[in-house]
């Protein structure tokens, strides 16, 4: 029993030594969370976006779908749908294209874009009431969908396995598909916005495919095994439909973090760039998860 007290008696130290550290890292974390949750900067971009619907945007969409075939022999420069029609080598070796349409292809991404900026709580105008909206006493944007582009292309895919000192490769193709779209922002009665902003954005989908190595076991004989499942017309027109919804919250977050970046003040260089999730009421920071802004 002494030899007991005596042990409990030289753990004192440390335990109040553990408690303290305990205490100092609570301390620290609990500040941490605090500055960050309370930044200037996500302040100002969670008010923008609680706000969101004394906002108003008139929506140009685009008219036209210009097309790329990567897959052909002789690659020309982007055309249209019309040309195609006019030139059937125009989309030699393509899938997807060919089953595809301008009509379907604007209808889809237009429809999903218009619906998902509502969603944010925007008042969105079409072209067609473009008098309502110049009448609007709101802080205005308007946004151009001034390109959209669809590439099909061949991926190149290598996979390779080692096997004891020798290195075995296994080479192959998949098919892709490149969605790219331009996108003009003006921001009415802005004085400091000498000409729009042109962002971009642009996205992938690529076959499935599942592919490994095996190994004969009378002979060693390494070889390959694969099962590639194609890009479907139907998978290609459900990307359509998401990247609508995608850059229509692009969209949103841009102008989330410039209505930031001019409250700031040019003297102050905004850490994070922000996210907003309009069903969770949430901010989050990203990095590459957002529109790219075209320089001169």
């Amino acid at each position: 029993m002494l030899l007991l007290r005596l042990f409990n008696f030289a753990l004192q130290p440390l335990r109040m030594r553990y408690l303290r550290l305990t205490f100092f890292c609570f301390v620290a974390s609990a500040v941490f969370f605090t500055a960050w949750s309370c930044s200037p900067e996500r302040n100002l971009a969670r008010k923008y976006a609680l706000r969101a619907k004394e906002k108003s945007v008139l929506v140009l969409l685009p008219k036209e779908v210009w097309l790329v075939n990567q897959k052909s022999e002789y690659p020309r420069n982007s055309f249209t749908y019309a040309q195609a029609l006019e030139d059937s080598r125009l989309l030699e070796n393509t899938i997807l294209l060919p089953q595809l349409n301008r009509q379907t292809i604007l209808n889809l991404f237009g429809q999903s874009y218009l619906s998902e900026l509502r969603k944010y709580g925007l008042n969105v105008y079409t072209e067609d009431q473009t008098e309502a909206f110049l009448k609007t006493d709101s802080s205005a944007y308007i946004l151009n969908l001034a390109q959209m582009e669809i590439q099909e292309y061949y991926s190149p895919v290598e996979d390779e396995v080692l096997v004891g000192e020798t290195v075995y490769t296994y080479d192959f193709t998949i098919n892709g598909l490149n969605v790219g779209v331009w996108l003009e922002l003006n921001k009415l009665n802005d004085l400091n916005l000498k000409k729009p902003v042109v962002l971009f954005a642009t996205h992938d989908v690529l076959d499935k495919y599942d592919g490994y190595f095996t190994m004969r076991f009378m002979t060693g004989k390494i070889d390959y095994k694969l099962k590639v499942d194609t890009l479907t017309v139907e998978r290609a027109r459900n990307f359509i439909t998401y990247l609508g919804r995608l850059y229509a919250a692009y969209t949103f977050d841009y102008m989330m973090n410039d209505y930031t970046n001019q409250k700031l003040g040019p003297a102050t260089t905004p850490r994070r760039y922000f996210r907003w999730d309009p069903f969770n009421k949430s901010l989050k920071a990203t990095v590459n998860d957002r529109f790219i802004m075209l320089e001169d």
